[in-house]
């Protein structure tokens, strides 16, 4: 059965299910990996962003109502799910051999959470964004350093 907020919210005792298992999210990625290596092209993966779980769960309670907070809690909270699928495409990227930018800890790294990620708790502010392109920019810069370009 396929989760949603709302649904959650309805029959926080229920059995619920991650929209996109971590089996399905894996193999999505594994699946978009090959066939971008099958171009002849390097994929890069990148780390899930950091969250704020506070104002995650205040947010959608806002929004649902308490028992969704409720419901996150019995399941290990939105830092434990989060978490195990970063640990997971860590893992993932580790044996595609596919190079990982880790803009979680880059971000976490550059200042205050605060004004980093938006009140939600999940998407990040335009400084949050900005912050996770210099981490890119900068991985790329080294992975392209390390490289032979071809002659003009």
């Amino acid at each position: 059965m396929e989760t949603t907020v709302t649904s959650v919210a309805k029959n926080p005792e229920g059995d619920h299910e991650p929209i996109v298992p971590i089996e399905r999210y894996l193999e999505n990625i594994t699946h978009l990996v090959k066939q971008v290596q099958d171009k002849h092209v390097t994929p890069f993966l990148l780390t899930l962003p950091p969250l704020d779980p506070a104002r995650y769960y205040r947010s959608i309670a806002e929004r649902f109502g308490p028992s969704i907070g409720h419901f996150v809690s019995q399941v290990g909270g939105i830092e434990h799910w989060h978490g195990m699928y970063n640990r997971q495409l860590k893992n993932l990227a580790e044996e595609l051999k596919v190079p990982l930018i880790d803009v979680r800890s880059y971000i976490k790294s550059a200042g205050d959470l605060n004004h980093l990620i938006s009140d939600d708790g999940i998407h990040l502010t335009s400084k949050g964004y900005q912050q996770m392109s210099m981490a890119i920019f900068s991985d790329l810069q080294k992975h392209m350093a390390g490289r032979i370009l071809p002659q003009s």
